[in-house]
């Protein structure tokens, strides 16, 4: 019995050993998987979106709304298959000011440059040998700065945390150079700006088209 004891230790222990190395086999591959997917790259945008708020004046409040679009510039890099770093410079331009259900165009707000940096996942489904389609999910944060106006009424912008999520697609026009597309809807907690605004949260649309090439 002794005997039989001992070969079935050997047999587990033989097991045990082929199972690790599988493991070790199969996180090498999967690292060396992540390593080709490392990519660059820069790429426009444009967005639209209304920002609410309340305007607190001596205990009278009015609602607003504000419309506003928007085009950047930005660079991203992806680190492997699943997630993308991006940085970036927006314009903001207000369309209109909405109080009460009366337009008051675009008066209040002069335009804005903002700072955007954003991090983003993703999962690939892979169509052929030339597309990639990926519904992704991730924030955004813009920090805007004061356009500096010399108007009296002009107010300060406030900064944005958007939450966005959506569908890209990536097209290969070789085997490392392609077009990366997102469309991507979200909404935003304002940050700061001018407590006269009182402003609250924003939504809108976030289209985005870049040229990368593929690392490794």
């Amino acid at each position: 019995m002794e005997v039989f004891h001992r070969i079935f230790l050997l047999y587990k222990e033989i097991e045990m050993r082929k199972y690790i190395v599988l493991a070790l086999l199969l996180l090498v591959m999967a690292s060396g998987a992540f390593a080709l997917d490392s990519n660059i790259g820069l790429g426009a945008g444009f967005n639209y979106a209304s920002t609410y708020g309340t305007f607190d004046d001596y205990g009278y409040s009015e609602d607003w709304e504000m419309l506003r679009s928007g085009v950047y510039f930005f660079a991203f890099y992806g680190f492997n298959r699943f997630f993308e770093v991006n940085l970036g410079i927006m314009l903001k331009q207000p369309q209109d000011i909405i109080v009460e259900g009366e337009s008051y165009g675009d008066a209040v707000l002069d335009d804005a440059i903002a700072l955007q940096f954003g991090i983003y996942g993703k999962y690939p489904f892979p169509l052929g040998s030339r597309f990639v389609l990926f519904p992704t999910l991730g924030v955004d944060f813009e920090l805007s700065f004061s356009n500096g106006s010399d108007i009296d009424y002009m107010v300060d912008w406030w900064h944005d945390l958007w939450l966005r999520g959506g569908i890209g697609m990536d097209v290969f026009i070789t085997e490392r150079l392609f077009l990366r597309g997102h469309l991507l809807y979200g909404a935003a907690l304002a940050i700061g700006g001018d407590p006269e605004l009182g402003t609250s949260w924003s939504q809108g649309f976030l289209g985005k088209l870049g040229v990368g090439w593929m690392l490794y």
